[in-house]
């Protein structure tokens, strides 16, 4: 195959596509009704993404709080290097307190929404 060949190809694929995805990108997509989830999926959606969006930061600051205890535990003998988690069993430590937090974090969230909303259906 030579370069026009490929050109020849590409610009028909090219072509072809727009030409597909023209009449979809002309329909508007129409915003969710209220009613048209129940108020438990709306929360459960809220808690996923509020809990899977808190899994980094909460990693980041687990593994920051475990390296600077076993800095602050292990004496002067003991470089930043050497203080990250290496085992298999640390890492296991890490993550599970991460993951617990990120759905603790998930769980107050809803908590507090469901205060919230019991708020203002009380007079």
């Amino acid at each position: 195959m030579g370069r026009s060949s490929i050109a020849s190809i590409t610009l028909i694929t090219l072509v072809l596509s727009l030409a597909i995805a023209a009449p979809v990108a002309a329909h508007e997509p129409e915003p969710y009704e209220e009613d048209e989830f129940p108020r438990f999926l709306r929360d459960a959606r809220r808690f996923q993404i509020i809990s899977l969006g808190t899994v980094p930061l909460t990693m980041l600051f687990t593994t920051l709080g475990f390296r600077l205890h076993r800095l602050a535990t292990a004496g002067e003998d003991l470089s930043w290097g050497e203080t990250r988690p290496a085992s298999v069993e640390d890492r296991r430590t890490v993550l599970g307190i991460s993951l617990s937090t990120s759905v603790i974090i998930g769980l107050v969230d809803y908590l507090l929404g469901l205060r919230e909303r019991n708020d203002e259906t009380e007079p």
